[in-house]
């Protein structure tokens, strides 16, 4: 058996993702064109999704003069989080799928993210607006990360992973690496390394 070694520490990180979604409809888009500049918007209500309040923007002609020709799309987090956040925005109904996305990170003092979107001709010939109106859907995903410490790994564990020095001598203190990939294929595959 093995001179008795310190007790070592463990943790594990687990990622899990949330996602939101909110269907923004578009009534009278003939009239908002004909009414509306680069930097004009009309804006959704404030909704919930994936534990935070946000609002859309959409910007016909664009945000900016560099989006003129496309629309704009911008999402705004009310509120004081910072949060990282994929967000996708769709067009809804047509043969033909446009979306855009990206991740943005949201924190207190800048709060909105925009996105170059699709051009007013585009909607037309693709069959987005029907009756004068289109819809635009907005995924909000977060990935949230959770830090567990684990239980203490006793040196018994570590002698049954293969993890405990072999040698004879004392001094040494290295892991054999072909010992250590034995024992971490046979626990988490259920066989040995080949030879």
């Amino acid at each position: 058996m093995s001179p008795p070694m310190e007790e070592i520490t463990t943790s594990t990180i687990t990622s899990t993702a949330t996602t939101g979604t909110h269907m923004l409809k578009i009534d009278s888009y003939n009239m908002i064109e004909k009414s509306h500049l680069v930097g004009n918007y009309i804006e959704s209500p404030m909704f919930d999704a994936v534990g935070h309040t946000w609002r859309i923007h959409f910007y016909p002609y664009g945000k900016t003069i560099a989006h003129k020709g496309n629309s704009t799309v911008s999402i705004k987090l009310h509120g004081g989080a910072t949060i990282v956040a994929n967000i996708k925005f769709s067009m809804v109904g047509s043969w033909m799928p446009y979306s855009t996305c990206c991740k943005a990170r949201f924190s207190s003092g800048y709060m909105t993210r925009s996105f170059k979107f699709i051009g007013s001709e585009q909607m037309r010939l693709s069959g987005y607006v029907k009756d004068d109106s289109f819809a635009i859907r907005c995924d909000i995903t977060i990935v949230e990360n959770a830090a567990v410490l684990d239980p203490v790994v006793a040196p018994a564990d570590l002698e049954r992973l293969g993890m405990v020095c072999k040698c004879k001598d004392e001094l040494c203190k290295r892991h054999h690496v072909l010992g250590f990939q034995e024992a971490f294929c046979k626990l988490f595959f259920g066989c040995l390394v080949p030879k």
